[in-house]
């Protein structure tokens, strides 16, 4: 169903989380306590620390649910299978 609420683009900037806001939230998942990158197989734990809830679809799959405005599950994932910083997959608003 649609919002009955219109948008301005103004609404839209100040709703949409910023890209340091962006990077902040991801590097809260992916670096653990001794600010390192945690290990992939602790990924989920971390992920669900940060409020995302995680399920199985029915063919198997990991399924997000819950996923704050600000994370960006795909730079959480790049970053801990790649070993990077997950600000290298996050790109900065046009």
């Amino acid at each position: 169903m649609a919002s009955d609420r219109y948008l301005t683009d103004a609404d839209n900037e100040r709703a949409s989380p910023s890209h340091e806001e962006r990077v902040a939230a991801a590097r809260a998942v992916v670096y653990g306590d001794d600010e390192e990158l945690i290990d992939a197989e602790e990924l989920d734990a971390a992920l669900e620390e940060y409020g995302v809830s995680i399920g199985e679809s029915e063919d198997g799959l990991p399924e997000y649910r819950d996923v704050p405005r600000e994370l960006s599950l795909s730079a959480c994932h790049m970053a801990v299978d790649l070993r990077r910083d997950p600000a290298e997959f996050i790109a900065p608003r046009a």
